[in-house]
């Protein structure tokens, strides 16, 4: 698989590293990461096939641009929290934005999160896992969205966050743009809740 290029500014490298699991909340101020415990949840959207040792790059060339899935949602679903595994971050300290869109019949879209979710993390070499947490848990209704994340800013002369690399549909959304541009990979950007029955 080391012969898949990825476009949009987003490039492939190689590594493996240990693994931490930490959580994020945040609403429209970015705070410090904090430890948690495991707790089970329902999973919105599927990962996509994980492609071993591939990553998906977000730098400075790619600032504001967002990467996410279309999500077909068929019931009520009561969203907990964002979850997404980070390989490794070389910038001192970089701020993603998570944007979670409903998208209408006609293209047009409603942002569904009031308060921006930021969230931030500092240099590691090794894997981490994160959750974005909303300050009150969002309830969405039957119909499509678009749940994606880019990076805002980042500090130090390395400005690189890297990301598993997943073969899935996904979108890219340029800065100050609507348009939704489809790519064959992700990110492995997941969301935990609960079905409403």
């Amino acid at each position: 698989m080391k012969a898949l290029i990825l476009l949009c500014s987003f490039l492939i490298t190689l590594s493996q590293s240990a693994f931490a699991q930490q959580d994020v909340v945040y609403g429209g101020d970015i705070q410090d990461i904090e430890v948690v415990g495991k707790q089970k949840y329902d999973r919105l959207i599927s990962r996509g096939a994980r492609i071993p040792n591939g990553e998906v790059c977000f730098s400075d060339k790619s600032k504001h641009k967002y990467l996410g899935s279309m999500v077909e949602c068929s019931t009520q679903f009561e969203i907990s929290k964002f979850s997404l595994t980070v390989q490794h971050c070389l910038a001192e300290r970089a701020i993603f934005k998570l944007t979670f869109r409903k998208i209408e019949a006609d293209g047009t879209y409603q942002e569904l999160l009031e308060t921006p979710l930021l969230f931030s993390m500092g240099k590691s070499v090794e894997k981490r896992e994160y959750y974005v947490t909303p300050e009150k848990n969002i309830t969405i209704t039957p119909g499509t969205y678009y749940i994606g994340i880019a990076l805002i800013d980042a500090t130090g002369e390395t400005q690189e966050v890297n990301f598993p690399l997943y073969i899935k549909k996904s979108f890219v959304i340029e800065k100050d743009s609507s348009k939704l541009q489809p790519v064959m990979y992700n990110i492995g950007l997941a969301v935990a809740g609960r079905k409403i029955k």
